[in-house]
């Protein structure tokens, strides 16, 4: 089956002559072993390369209908014969790696909850320490006004002395 030219009429089975990664004039026309979309044979390449890359995905994928493919058809001549670019493939994760990866995610996982336990158990003991901080300020100021007071005596009620009268006036 040619698949760049319909049988019955012998006109390109893509009704736009232009590819639709760079919306200009095909240039050495391809398709994928998965659609039959033609696109520039460069464009293509290009895209799946791109997408290996960005996409981390194993297989590429057509840019209008998403399924994935292996093969660009391309370079075609007045014979129909053609070929066939393999596209380069990822490697797929080896066992140990994944395995390596699941023990971090683990990892990871227990490592979060108790980060956020040891944060809210600093904030109690910060406060704590900030709480008796304060109390030890009061305190030290508190003996600080006494030691300051006149005669070092602690006034509790009011009496001649705190006002300097006479002692014969109180009696």
């Amino acid at each position: 089956m040619d698949i760049l030219n319909n049988e019955s009429t012998g006109q390109p089975s893509t009704p736009d002559p232009q590819c639709s990664i760079c919306l200009n004039e095909l240039n050495n026309k391809c398709y994928t072993n998965a659609c039959e979309h033609l696109f520039c044979f460069d464009c293509l390449q290009r895209w799946s390369n791109t997408c290996l890359e960005q996409c981390s995905i194993s297989d590429p994928t057509c840019p209008l209908c998403k399924q994935t493919f292996r093969y660009i058809y391309h370079s075609f001549d007045d014979l129909g014969i053609f070929e066939t670019y393999t596209v380069p493939t990822l490697p797929s994760p080896s066992p140990a790696n994944e395995q390596e990866f699941r023990q971090i995610a683990f990892s990871n996982r227990m490592i979060v909850p108790i980060l956020i336990y040891m944060n809210r158990q600093n904030h109690t003991r910060m406060s704590t320490i900030r709480r008796e901080i304060k109390l030890d300020e009061l305190g030290n100021n508190y003996r600080q006004l006494n030691h300051h007071s006149p005669r070092n005596f602690i006034f509790r009620n009011p009496t001649s002395l705190m006002f300097g009268i006479d002692d014969n006036f109180v009696k």
